[in-house]
C-alpha cells in the first residue's frame, strides 16, 4: 500500500468505526436480551397476542398498499404521460407529504375526520371519534403518506420508456385492453413493484401514525415492541428484543426485494429518442379529459384536508374552538410547558439543531465511505455495502432499543441523551446521503479524475475541487433530505426522550396526548413549513436528475 493511501484508508474507516459502535455493537446487546430467554423467540410468533399484533401488522401494510397503489397509480401515469395545466403544481403538491413526519399526518387525519374536525364541521355531521381513532383514520394516514412513492416510480417507469415501442403496437392494431395488458402494464410494472415494496415496508414499520390513531386495540409490533419494554422494562426486555429481532428478520427480506428490484429497474436505459410528453385530450375526447380532472381534484382534496384541517386548528382554540394566534405565540413561548416539562421554543432548537448535526456526521461519513469503496476489490466492495445500507433494515424502536441496551450503564446516556438522538438520527440518514453521494460519484466523467491526479493532485484534493464541485447538486440534495429525515423523526426520538432533548414531533406527539390540539397544529405549521423550504429544494435539484429516491 502506498503511504499516501493510508490517511485516505483512515478516514474511511471513520464510517466503519461509527457504525460498529452505535449500530452494529448495539444491536448485538438486543441479541444477547433475546437468546438470554429463548423461549421467548418461540413466544413472539406463538403467543396469542403477538399474534394479533403480527396480523394486524401485516393487513393494515398490505392493505394500505393497495390503496395507495389503487388511488396512486393513475396519478402516476397522468404525470409521467401527459403535459396539462398546472402540472408541476398539482406534481409538487401531491409529493409533498412524503417529507412531511408521521405525527403531523395523524394530527392531520384527527383534524379532518375527527368529532370536531374539518368534515363534521364543514357537513353539520356528528362522527364518532372510532372514524379517525381506527382503521378508517389510519389507512387515510398511510395512503396520504405513500401516495408520492406511487406517483414518483411509475412516472419515472414511464419516462424511461421508448416510446416507439408503443407506436408501433399502435400501427400494429394494437388498443384498448390490448396495448395497456401488453405494452404499458409491462412499461409501468417495475415502478409498481418498487413502489409498493416501499410502501409496505413503511406501514409495516409504522409507529407514530397507529401510537397515535390506534389506541390500544391496533397496534403495529413497532407499537408494541416500544410498549412492551416501557411497560416492563425489566422483565420485558427480553420479548422486546425477541420481537425486534423478528421484526428484523422480516424486514431483510423485504429490503432485500426492494434493493433487488431498484437495481433492477434503475440498470435499464431509455433506448430511442426520448419521451414526448402529450397534451390531455381535446374536447372531441372531453369524457376522458373530464375522468381525469375529477381525478385530479378528488386527490388534491385528498390531500388538501389535512393541510386545512391542521391550520384550522392551529388558529383554535382547544376548548372553546374560537379563533386566536393564542396557539403559536405559546409554541414559541420561553416559559416552561406543564405538558412538554420544557420551554416550548426548545422543541424548535433541539429539531434544528440535531437534524444540522446528523446532516454534518452523515456528510463527513460518506465522503470517507466513498475513499473507502475505491481501495476495495469488488468482493469487498459487496461486503461494505451490506455493512453500510443493513442498517435500512433495521426499524427506529430496533436502533433506540439497541441503544438503551448497549450504553444504558454509562453516566452520559441519562445526563446527555440529545447526544444518542444525533447519533441515532444519523444512523437512520446515512444510508440515504450515502447513496446520493455514491450516485453523484458514478456520474462524475473519469477523464476528469485522470487529468486532475496526472496534473499532480493526489486524491483527497482531487475529490475536494473537481468531484464534488460535480457532485454538488445530488450532494445538496442528499443532505437537505437526510435533514428532512432527521427533522421529522419521531419514533426513536421518542423512546430515547427526556425533556430536555424535546423535538417539535415529540411536542406534537405530547400535545396530542393531552388533548391540545390548538399548540399541536400551530408546532405542526411550523414543522411542516420547515419540511416544505427542504421539500422544495429537493425537487428542484431532483428535476435535473440528481434525486436519490
Amino acid at each position: 500500500m502506498k503511504l499516501q493511501s493510508i490517511p485516505i484508508l483512515l478516514f474511511g474507516l471513520i464510517s466503519i468505526i461509527f457504525l460498529t459502535i452505535f449500530f452494529y455493537y448495539p444491536f448485538f446487546s438486543i441479541l444477547k436480551d433475546a437468546f438470554s430467554a429463548g423461549e421467548n423467540i418461540i413466544k413472539g410468533i406463538t403467543d396469542s397476542t403477538n399474534l394479533d399484533v403480527w396480523k394486524f401488522t401485516f393487513l393494515e401494510a398490505t392493505l394500505s398498499t393497495i390503496l395507495t397503489l389503487v388511488i396512486g397509480l393513475p396519478a402516476g401515469y397522468i404525470f409521467g404521460k401527459y403535459n396539462f395545466p398546472l402540472k408541476r403544481f398539482f406534481l409538487s403538491f401531491l409529493t409533498v407529504p412524503f417529507v412531511l413526519p408521521g405525527v403531523f399526518v395523524a394530527l392531520g387525519v384527527i383534524t379532518v375526520l375527527g368529532p370536531n374536525g374539518l368534515i363534521s364541521t364543514v357537513l353539520n355531521l356528528t362522527i364518532s371519534e372510532s372514524v379517525a381513532f381506527g382503521w378508517i383514520g389510519i389507512l387515510y394516514a398511510h395512503v396520504f403518506y405513500n401516495i408520492p412513492l406511487m406517483i414518483h416510480w411509475v412516472s419515472f417507469s414511464i419516462r424511461q420508456s421508448d416510446p416507439d415501442i408503443e407506436e408501433v403496437a399502435r400501427s400494429l392494431g394494437s388498443k384498448g385492453w390490448h396495448k395497456f395488458r401488453r405494452i404499458t402494464l409491462p412499461t409501468i410494472l417495475p415502478g409498481i413493484i418498487v413502489a409498493s415494496l416501499l410502501t409496505f415496508i413503511f406501514c409495516f414499520l409504522s409507529y407514530s401514525v397507529v401510537a397515535i390513531l390506534g389506541g390500544i386495540s391496533l397496534r403495529t409490533m413497532e407499537v408494541n415492541i416500544a410498549s412492551t419494554y416501557k411497560t416492563f422494562p425489566m422483565t420485558g426486555k427480553s420479548m422486546a428484543a425477541s420481537l425486534a429481532l423478528l421484526q428484523f428478520l422480516i424486514m431483510i427480506v423485504f429490503v432485500y426485494l426492494y434493493m433487488r428490484s431498484l437495481k433492477s429497474m434503475t440498470e435499464k436505459r431509455k433506448v430511442g429518442r426520448s419521451e414526448t410528453l402529450k397534451k390531455l385530450p381535446e374536447l372531441s375526447k372531453s369524457s376522458i379529459k373530464n375522468l381525469m380532472i375529477i381525478y385530479l381534484t378528488f386527490l388534491f382534496l385528498f390531500d388538501a384536508f389535512i393541510f386545512i384541517g391542521i391550520f384550522n386548528k392551529s388558529l383554535r382554540d382547544s376548548y372553546t374552538n374560537v379563533f386566536t394566534f393564542n396557539n403559536f405565540i405559546s409554541v414559541f413561548s420561553f416559559i416552561p410547558n406543564r405538558f412538554l416539562g420544557v420551554e416550548p421554543y426548545r422543541a424548535i432548537f433541539n429539531s434544528l439543531f440535531f437534524a444540522l448535526s446528523s446532516v454534518y456526521i452523515t456528510s463527513v461519513l460518506a465522503v470517507g465511505a466513498l475513499l473507502l469503496r475505491e481501495k476495495l476489490s469488488k468482493r469487498m466492495l459487496i461486503i461494505l455495502d451490506t455493512f453500510i445500507f443493513l442498517p435500512v433494515a433495521a426499524s427506529s424502536i430496533t436502533l433506540a432499543l439497541g441503544m438503551v441496551r448497549g450504553f444504558n450503564t454509562l453516566n452520559i446516556f441519562y445526563t446527555d441523551v440529545w447526544f444518542f438522538i444525533i447519533v441515532a438520527h444519523s444512523i437512520i440518514g446515512f444510508p440515504f446521503i450515502m447513496r446520493a453521494f455514491s450516485n453523484a460519484r458514478d456520474r462524475v466523467d473519469p477523464d476528469l479524475v485522470d487529468t486532475s491526479r496526472s496534473l499532480g493532485s493526489n486524491r483527497l484534493e482531487t475529490l475536494l475541487r473537481v468531484e464534488i464541485p460535480l457532485m454538488l447538486p445530488t450532494i445538496i440534495v442528499g443532505m437537505v433530505f437526510t435533514f428532512s429525515l432527521s427533522i421529522g423523526e419521531f419514533t426513536a426520538t421518542n423512546f430515547l426522550w427526556e425533556p430536555q432533548a424535546t423535538t417539535m414531533p415529540v411536542a406534537i406527539y405530547r400535545f396530542i396526548s393531552m388533548r391540545q390540539w390548538g399548540p399541536a397544529s400551530a408546532m405542526s405549521v411550523i414543522l411542516a413549513l420547515v419540511c416544505f423550504v427542504s421539500f422544495l429544494i429537493i425537487y428542484r435539484l431532483s428535476e435535473e436528475g440528481t434525486g436519490i429516491f
